[in-house]
């Protein structure tokens, strides 16, 4: 839980959103811990609270803490990918062995150029 040493506390849960109090400086689109091991990131922020998108199918409970990550979302990319079923996160859910992907892109990042 010490990403970055910068805590934030969640205050309201609609799952799969969570609102988070505190979180300074956070960004739009970064990636969040929370102290239960579960990860979610960045939505929006206004000026009173932080609202996150949470990667699970189980709801973050009030009083939860989490922390900056300072990172974006990636996923992995390559040909060991080839015939393999991934959820949207890039998790491999049809290869009982883990796969050795080195490779890794942000999500949100420019589309390629035609000649690209």
């Amino acid at each position: 839980m010490q990403e970055t040493g910068i805590y934030g506390t969640v205050i309201e849960s609609k799952h799969p959103l969570v609102y988070i109090d505190g979180l300074p400086d956070v960004k739009p689109r970064e990636i969040i811990m929370f102290e239960n091991g579960m990860s979610g990131m960045i939505m929006d922020i206004d000026s009173e609270r932080v609202h996150a998108l949470v990667f699970t199918n189980d709801p973050i409970p009030l009083g939860t803490h989490a922390t900056r990550t300072t990172a974006q979302v990636h996923v992995a990319v390559g040909d060991k990918l080839r015939g393999q079923t991934i959820d949207a996160l890039g998790n491999v859910l049809t290869s009982k062995t883990p796969l050795q992907l080195e490779e890794t892109r942000e999500i949100f990042r420019p589309a390629p150029g035609v000649n690209e």
